[in-house]
């Protein structure tokens, strides 16, 4: 009789064949993925309409840069004296302005350090005694808080109006360049601020697009 050669010889065992892995499904991957992608598109959509909303410090400056400077070529131009008392008046409400958020900043800062003295206080108080003075705690921290919360609504109110307050300086400044070199006695068209905020204002417009 002929060997049976299908069977694995004596001391051999036949080792079984390997398990085949289960494709994975591209379906189940992708649907991972977009559940992902809505929150990250509706994030910077978000930022970029807060972005959009935002006024763009330097295009209101040539905005009113250029008001003014056509309001100024309407009339007789202003003299030295009076660009330069403009200035003067200017450089006196900038100053206000900032001292104005000096102020106020340290007065946040004061406070903020007496609620922390407030915490440390209360922290150590005995804990039989605890549940009695929480209420005390809470009192002087509450109206300390709400000093600070004004003292930053005011600061950032004294920004803006140091914001506009500069931009007159900057216009006053640029007036007194403009007489000393005979700007003033030249058409508008001519005038090479009128030619440059043209040019810078397209500029900025553009960009927000």
């Amino acid at each position: 009789m002929s060997s049976d050669t299908s069977k694995p010889a004596k001391g051999k065992r036949k080792l079984p064949a390997p398990a085949k892995k289960k494709p994975k499904d591209p379906k189940s991957r992708r649907l991972k993925g977009s559940l992902k992608k809505p929150a990250v598109q509706s994030e910077r959509k978000q930022t970029a309409v807060t972005r959009k909303n935002q006024p763009d410090p330097a295009a209101k400056f040539l905005k009113e840069y250029l008001k003014q400077l056509r309001a100024g070529r309407k009339g007789s131009p202003p003299t030295r004296s009076e660009i330069e008392q403009g200035m003067q008046q200017w450089e006196r409400e900038c100053a206000g302005l900032i001292a104005e958020v000096k102020s106020a900043e340290a007065l946040a800062k004061q406070r903020k350090r007496e609620i922390d003295e407030w915490k440390q206080w209360y922290n150590g108080v005995a804990k039989i005694d605890k549940s009695e003075e929480w209420a005390k705690l809470e009192a002087e921290i509450a109206w300390r808080a709400q000093q600070i919360n004004d003292a930053q609504h005011k600061i950032d109110q004294l920004y803006e109006k140091h914001l506009a307050a500069q931009t007159q300086l900057e216009m006053a400044r640029h007036w007194l360049i403009a007489y000393d070199h005979g700007i003033l006695d030249k058409p508008l068209k001519d005038d090479p601020r009128y030619v440059a905020l043209m040019a810078a204002t397209s500029t900025a417009t553009k960009k927000t697009r």
